[in-house]
């Protein structure tokens, strides 16, 4: 039965960092993809305010 017992246990800590863990990569991957998103719309304005302004100086 103890040998059991200390099974329960270890799964159950393993489960709880790989759940922890997990929950982390998505939190983060979430975040990097809002990020990522940003930074295009960003670039498309910068982009787009720059050749408005090269039109203009020729």
């Amino acid at each position: 039965m103890a040998e059991f017992y200390t099974f329960e246990t270890v799964s159950y800590d393993l489960g709880r960092i790989l759940g922890t863990v997990i929950a982390g990569v998505t939190v983060a991957l979430s975040g990097i993809t809002t990020v990522a998103a940003v930074f295009a719309v960003m670039g498309a304005v910068f982009l787009l305010y720059f050749t408005i302004i090269s039109r203009d100086v020729k």
